[in-house]
């Protein structure tokens, strides 16, 4: 709550000062900022496990297929171009082997992450 003292100006008149709208305005700003901060960090954090957990589908694939470097060559071209007709570009069949490679090295932070069935991803991670 904002009080606002009164003074007395010459003639005796009791006025109350005008609200600061700077301060209003930094306030306000302030808020927007840490708002926007905290969806891209959940933004962030979110497009990190979707990685990690495509990457864990890949792996997962080509070691209960085939050996041969051709079957997961041909697993991943045929990915890529599957979510690339439905998403748009961002997942050629280089960044799916990064993906791969991204779940390879950190495999063991998020183990305990269920498959995803339809419900929202919802983890922590150490």
């Amino acid at each position: 709550m904002i009080k606002s003292k009164k003074r007395v100006a010459d003639h005796g008149e009791a006025f109350t000062p005008e609200p600061k709208p700077d301060a209003l305005f930094g306030r306000v700003v302030s808020i927007l900022e840490q708002a926007r901060g905290n969806v891209v960090r959940a933004v962030n954090t979110n497009m990190v496990l979707a990685y990690w957990l495509i990457g864990r589908e890949i792996v997962e694939e080509l070691q209960g297929g085939e050996e041969r470097a051709e079957y997961g060559k041909q697993v991943v071209d045929v990915l890529s171009a599957g979510l690339t007709q439905r998403y748009g570009n961002g997942f050629s069949p280089t960044t799916l082997q990064y993906f791969r490679k991204f779940y390879l090295a950190y495999q063991d932070r998020c183990a305990g992450i269920p498959r995803p069935s339809g419900a929202k991803l919802v983890s922590r991670c150490a």
